[in-house]
Formats: structure tokens, C-alpha cells, sequence
């Protein structure tokens, strides 16, 4: 199967691949649930593998993804995993093999038999996520992708798996005390529309937050340099995933994995730089001393206690609204004594405010041709928006032209 950029390889390393080179960057979509948020492009690249193994349709490939996503966000809605300390990439075991088997004509029985091998194997700690943030949190969506992918081959080929891995003794269930009741029969593979694009290069709760700060940058003069402190108040969410909450320390800010699940530095950086974008993870741009006096003068007020459900209710909105609404309030003192105030209850990309053809295309090209010649980042803009009418094989093609000129390895150099 291809890699992006050029090359090919098995399936199952493809999947690796081309899962990291997706997500990596961290500008991929999200759902978000009561308890838990996912990423179901996450799937993506093990199903555009299948699709091209299999020759398939633009039009199979998109059936395949609606089923993939379906499956990974009514799993985030009725049996979330993060509460329990586990990676929300372990749904991945679930919907890539669904989505895969479909394309590579499984019948009902290898389907079963690959969520059931994929299941029982795949799941991940959510300290994966936790402050000092490394390089693995980016990974692990390709990791569990790459696995899942090899459990669906391997129930290809006739290897059995334990099917009762939801409902059986000792299963998905019983271990994680859910009650997870759906009738799939019934789903109507529409999750898709609340789903959300990112505007800025950074964790998804503080997408908000930064639209409020540039629109401070936008419509007052002051400097960086005049700002005293910054005061943050956020719905619980984005205070324990970016605010040191549950997940750690967010002002020990050294790498891209630290930077980008850090309120703080991604409020200061925004300041400083009037935008959030790959520039600013740079590891030049994350040590330079500016940023790391700045970030520790961002405070991120603590919400109330997650238990206390009627404290919530009388005193913070903004919790109470999430999903809903992804509500912020920044409020920027300057050393006159000054306050700035901005609010946000969503941000463009939200599901709420969703891109047209145009903001999406444009945001796109401004990522592709870092890296891509325009006129083939162009041509494969044309290709995904025909996807219905062609063959996955032609967008693989033009995918391969995609990047960067790879440098020669020691052996092709002799």
C-alpha cells in the first residue's frame, strides 16, 4: 500500500505510517461527548489502505468512514474509556476493523472475529496524555490503527477471536462497568455532523480560548509586551486536559507534545505571535524566553468539583453547556491597570460554525504547500472533492507525488 509522499509497504506498516503522518501534527478532527472526546479521522488512513487493497470506490471508501465514525463516537457517547484511565484510541480496535472488513468484503463472521482479536488486545493508558507530554501521544492513534488493521487481517485469513469481547464474562462490559445498549441496526451513520474542524494547531478545548485572544489582537492596539496577566475561565474539560488539572502540569512547557495541550503557553503564544499554527511549535519557538516568562502569567481559573453537580448548575455555565457550547471568558490586564475582555462559545470549525468548501480548501493549502508543489496540493483538492466519482487508486496516485523530496537512504546513496 502507499505511503504518503512516496513509497509502499504492507498494509499494516502503511497504516503506521500514514496514521502519524495524519495525526502527528495535531490539526485533526473531534467529537465531543459528555466524558470523552475522540478523533475519528483517526481512522482514516487504515481505511484508505483497505480501500486502495481492495480497488475500491471513492464512494465505498466514504461508506466505510461513515461506519468507522459512527462506531468510534457513539462508543465516546455510551461506553467512554477515559474516565477509566484508558486511551479513547482503544475504540480504534472497534470501528477501524468494522470499516476495514467492510472494504476488504469480509462477511459477518470475519468482521466479528477481527473487533473481537483487535478488542481484547488493543487497549492503551491515558498517561499517555498526561504532563511531561511525549512523543507517543501523537503516535498512539497509529500504533493501535496498525494493530487493529493486522487483527483484521489475521480474521481474514480464519483466525477466531473471543466474540463475546463486549458482553461475554471478563469483557469489554464487565470490565469497564458500562451499559453500553445500542441497536447499531438503527444508526443512522449521521455523527459525522457534529463533529468539529480546528481553526488553530492546538488541543481541541483551547480552540475557543485562542479565537478570543486573537479577537482582543484584533481589535486593540496594546502589545504583548503590555500585558500584566491573563486570566482564564474554562468549561472542566479544557481545565483538566489544558489547564494543569487532571492531566498534569501545563506550564512545564519544553517540546510540541508539552505546547500544544498547554493553555498557558498556547494563550501566551498567541499573544506574542497573533496566531497558533506549526510555526509555533518550533523548539526554538517554544524555549525562546518570551513565551516561557508570558505563559506563567496565565492563570486558568479552576472550575467546580466535577461531583458537585448542583454547584455546577448555579455557578458554572460553562461546564454545564459542554458539549454544547464550548464556552471561554479571557480577560487580559495590562500594567495601567487596563482589562480586556473576550467571550467565545464556539470558534469557527466548531460543528456549530462549520468550514464551507472554500475556508476548508483554503486552510489546507496553507498546511499542504509547506511541503507540496501547489499545483499537485491543487490537484488533490480537485481529487477529494470528486471523491464520490472516482477510484480510490487515482487519489493514492496523486497522494504519492504529495511531500517533500524524501532523502536518499545510506543503501540507495552506495
Amino acid at each position: 500500500c502507499t505511503l504518503l509522499g512516496g513509497g509502499k509497504t504492507s498494509i499494516d506498516r502503511a497504516v503506521l505510517f500514514n496514521t502519524a503522518a495524519t495525526r502527528y501534527l495535531d490539526f485533526m478532527d473531534s467529537y465531543m461527548g459528555d466524558d470523552e472526546t475522540c478523533h475519528p479521522c483517526d481512522n482514516l488512513a487504515a481505511l484508505l489502505s483497505a480501500a486502495e487493497l481492495a480497488n475500491a470506490s471513492g464512494r465505498d471508501l466514504l461508506t466505510a468512514l461513515a461506519v468507522s465514525y459512527q462506531i468510534q463516537c457513539r462508543l465516546a457517547d455510551e461506553a467512554p474509556v477515559m474516565p477509566a484511565d484508558l486511551d479513547h484510541t482503544y475504540h480504534l480496535s472497534f470501528c477501524v476493523p468494522a470499516g476495514a472488513g467492510r472494504l476488504l468484503g469480509m462477511d459477518t463472521e470475519q468482521i466479528a472475529n477481527a473487533l473481537s482479536i483487535a478488542g481484547s488486545q488493543l487497549g492503551s493508558m491515558a498517561v499517555i496524555r498526561c504532563s511531561p507530554g511525549t512523543e507517543l501521544k501523537g503516535l498512539a492513534a497509529a500504533v493501535t490503527s496498525s494493530s487493529a488493521m493486522l487483527a483484521t487481517l489475521m480474521a481474514r485469513q480464519g483466525v477466531t477471536g473471543p466474540v463475546g469481547v463486549i458482553e461475554a464474562k471478563k469483557g469489554f462490559k464487565d470490565v469497564m462497568k458500562v451499559h453500553l445498549d445500542v441497536d447499531w441496526e438503527k444508526e443512522r451513520l449521521d455523527v459525522i455532523q457534529k463533529c468539529s474542524l480546528k481553526s488553530y494547531n492546538a488541543e481541541v478545548h483551547t480552540q475557543s480560548t485562542i479565537d478570543a485572544v486573537l479577537d482582543l489582537l484584533d481589535h486593540h492596539a496594546s502589545r504583548a509586551e503590555d500585558v500584566h496577566s491573563v486570566k482564564g475561565e474554562v468549561f472542566r474539560t479544557a481545565y483538566e486536559i489544558t489547564g494543569s488539572g487532571d492531566y498534569g502540569n501545563r506550564y512545564l512547557v519544553q517540546n510540541k507534545e508539552q505546547a500544544d495541550h498547554s493553555l498557558p503557553y498556547l494563550v501566551a503564544v498567541a499573544l506574542l505571535d497573533g496566531e497558533v499554527w506549526p510555526e509555533q511549535f518550533s523548539p526554538e519557538r517554544i524555549l525562546k524566553k518570551d513565551v516561557q516568562e508570558l505563559l506563567r502569567r496565565v492563570y486558568v481559573m479552576v472550575p467546580p468539583p466535577k461531583a458537585n453537580e448542583q454547584l455546577i448548575n448555579q455557578t458554572d455555565p460553562f461546564t454545564e453547556r459542554y458539549p454544547r457550547e464550548v464556552c471561554c471568558r479571557v480577560i487580559v490586564r495590562l500594567h495601567d491597570g487596563t482589562e480586556l475582555r473576550s467571550e467565545r462559545k464556539d470558534y469557527p470549525g466548531f460543528f456549530s460554525r462549520p468550514f464551507d468548501w472554500a475556508e476548508a480548501t483554503n486552510k489546507y493549502m496553507r498546511l499542504a504547500t509547506t511541503t507540496t508543489d501547489r499545483s499537485i496540493a491543487e490537484e488533490i483538492a480537485g481529487a477529494i472533492r470528486e471523491l464520490e466519482s472516482i477510484q480510490i487508486g487515482e487519489l493514492m496516485a496523486l497522494l504519492r507525488r504529495a511531500g517533500a523530496p524524501r532523502p536518499k537512504s545510506r543503501f540507495e546513496l552506495r
